[in-house]
């Protein structure tokens, strides 16, 4: 009998640790880095944005966001308005870096338990709202 009492203990502890442990988010390093064009405030719009998307990557975890550079921006939002549909002109572009793992098992299109490195891309005309554009490799 104290045996069984002993084991269901256990188990109970083990069963909280684990829910516990489950509901908890993983804290993502975010670095702002140093812009002239960008206040924080801008980029936080921005990474919640990209956080909406990663979200939709069942499995994955996020390790780190950013912020890349004013000068790669700046080239990025003229690719961007290069290659926007006719009539779209933006006033700013936004990137950033990020890594990320991959589900260890179960992984469907990721190459299973790998680290990702990706570039992430946002638009905006008129301090709209960021549009996120593009994200993958480089």
């Amino acid at each position: 009998m104290k045996k069984k009492v002993i084991i269901i203990l256990c188990l109970s502890v083990a069963i909280v640790l684990a829910l516990a442990w489950c509901g908890k988010e993983k804290e993502v390093a975010i670095d702002y880095g140093t812009s002239e064009l960008f206040s924080q405030a801008d980029m936080d719009d921005a990474i919640k944005e990209i956080l909406k998307k990663f979200n939709t990557f069942k499995g994955c975890e996020l390790y780190s966001l950013s912020y890349t550079s004013d000068e790669r921006c700046e080239e990025e939002l003229e690719y961007r308005n290069k290659h926007a549909s006719e009539g779209t002109t933006y006033d700013a572009c936004i990137v950033f870096d990020s890594s990320f793992h991959s589900p260890v098992s179960n992984a469907g299109a990721w190459e299973p338990n790998t680290l990702y490195t990706w570039s992430w891309y946002l638009v905006r005309t008129d301090n709209s709202n960021w549009k996120l554009v593009g994200y993958g490799y480089g």
